[in-house]
């Protein structure tokens, strides 16, 4: 979990410094989790995670905007 976090902030730092459009960032962070679902033995459990993963950018934001906000 830590290890997770620690990778999430350094991929947001690099973003920055790096000037990534939101698009770019969201690619980069798939391509992290899809190299994270090979990694599980699992092959249902691995189809499961990969097919998550595979949300296209205009699909995640359509979700984002769509969910209600919670406070």
């Amino acid at each position: 979990m830590t290890r997770t976090i620690f990778i999430s902030f350094l991929m947001l730092g690099t973003a920055a410094l790096a000037g990534c459009s939101s698009k770019q960032l969201y690619k980069t962070g798939q391509a992290w989790q899809e190299n994270e679902c090979f990694r599980i033995d699992d092959m249902q459990v691995r189809n499961r995670c990969l097919s998550n993963s595979s949300i296209s950018y205009e699909q995640y934001k359509r979700d984002i905007e769509s969910a209600p906000e919670s406070k």
